[in-house]
């Protein structure tokens, strides 16, 4: 699938957003959360995609959405975006944009453990 498929939509997903925490008395306190929909094109992830992983990544289970809503992947500083496919969690990793398109990204989502 390319950047173009955000244009086939298979479905309105739910992301749960965390602010930036900070940190009180040497310890990280996570900021409010807030939800938004978005509308995205869900695939399984192909071989050449895995490759566009972060360095380490260890994971059961990788899916990859394509949508217009550009989403905060998982790093030491911010909380990742949380996107509800199917009742379930699952964790933004990576983000890539598009080099063609203005507003087309391709996120990187795996499974959150229960």
């Amino acid at each position: 699938m390319a950047f173009g498929s955000v244009f086939f939509p298979t479905g309105t997903y739910t992301v749960t957003r965390t602010e930036r925490g900070e940190l009180v008395k040497g310890r990280y306190t996570a900021g409010d959360t807030s939800t938004l929909e978005i509308v995205a094109n869900l695939q399984d992830v192909t071989g050449a995609q895995l490759r566009d992983l972060p360095e380490g990544v260890r994971t059961e289970d990788v899916r990859v959405l394509f949508t217009t809503t550009e989403l905060i992947a998982k790093s030491d500083t911010v909380d990742p975006d949380i996107v509800t496919i199917d009742g379930e969690d699952w964790r933004v990793i990576r983000v890539k944009k598009a080099r063609v398109f203005a507003q087309r990204y391709r996120a990187y989502v795996e499974r959150v453990p229960p």
